[in-house]
C-alpha cells in the first residue's frame, strides 16, 4: 500500500479479525521492546526475540485431552464448565493449551509476561502495546465467565498459576483500545489520531461484516482489517 502511494493519513480507525483458538506468548521485556521500535526496521526483525514460545498452538492442536479432563474435573464436570464459559472443555480451546504449556514447558511459561490470542496479538502490533482480548474471542478459551464478562478464577486456577495477570482484563468487542503506534505513524504516515478498536475472532468478525454490509464479507478470508477512511 505504501508503494502504491496510499494516503494513510485518511485512516481514522482500524479493527480486524483473526483465526480463533491460537495463542501467542510474549516474553518478559517484550512490552519495553515495543515502546522503542525503530521505524527503519521491519517488525518481524524487531520482535523476533520477544516470544517465550516459538511455535504458537492453533485450533488444529488436539493434544490436550488430559488437560480438558483435568479442567472439567476441577470445575465440577462438563455441564458446570459449560454453564460458566459457554462450552465444555475442548482440546483446541486456549485455556487447555495454556495448561499444556505450563505443564510441559514451565520455564517458558514463567518467562511469559503476556498471553495474546491471535486477534489481540494483531491489535497489539497496531497499538504498540498489549491489546486486550475481546469478550467474543475470549469466550472460546474455556476461561471467560460469559455472564459476568470476567475471567473465571476457578478456570484460571485449574489451568496455570498467575494466569490472570498474563491475560490482562478482557474488553467489549467494540472497545477503543487507544491510538495507533508511533512506529506505524513514522514508518507509514498514519494519522496520529487513528483509533484502534478491539480485534476479534474470524467467525465473529465474519458475522459482524455480514450484518453490517454483506458486500464486505468474504467467507474465504481468514484475516481481515476493517477500517474507516476519510474521503
Amino acid at each position: 500500500m505504501k508503494n502504491s502511494k496510499f494516503d494513510f493519513t485518511k485512516v481514522q480507525s482500524l479493527s480486524g479479525s483473526a483465526q480463533q483458538h491460537g495463542s501467542v506468548y510474549w516474553k518478559d521485556g517484550a512490552s519495553d521492546t515495543m515502546k522503542n521500535m525503530p521505524a527503519n526496521r521491519y517488525l518481524h526483525y524487531i520482535l523476533e526475540s520477544s516470544f517465550s514460545v516459538k511455535d504458537s498452538p492453533i485450533w488444529m492442536d488436539s493434544s490436550t485431552s488430559s488437560e480438558c479432563q483435568n479442567l472439567e474435573k476441577a470445575i465440577g464436570g462438563p455441564e458446570r464448565l459449560a454453564e460458566i464459559t459457554g462450552s465444555r472443555a475442548y482440546e483446541r480451546f486456549t485455556g487447555n493449551q495454556i495448561a499444556k504449556i505450563y505443564k510441559k514447558y514451565p520455564q517458558q511459561y514463567k518467562d511469559t509476561e503476556r498471553i495474546s490470542l491471535v486477534s489481540s496479538f494483531l491489535a497489539t502490533l497496531f497499538l504498540g502495546s498489549y491489546a486486550a482480548i475481546d469478550y467474543s474471542d475470549g469466550s472460546g478459551m474455556n476461561l471467560l465467565d460469559i455472564r459476568r464478562h470476567v475471567w473465571s478464577e476457578k478456570c484460571l486456577d485449574a489451568c496455570a498459576p498467575g494466569l490472570k495477570e498474563k491475560l490482562g482484563n478482557p474488553m467489549p468487542s467494540h472497545a477503543v483500545l487507544g491510538t495507533i503506534s508511533p512506529y506505524l505513524i513514522e514508518r507509514y504516515g498514519f494519522n496520529p489520531d487513528c483509533k484502534i478498536v478491539a480485534f476479534t475472532g474470524d467467525n465473529a468478525g465474519r458475522f459482524k461484516l455480514f450484518y453490517l454490509n454483506t458486500h464486505l464479507a468474504s467467507a474465504r478470508t481468514r484475516v481481515r482489517f476493517p477500517g474507516v477512511v476519510k474521503p
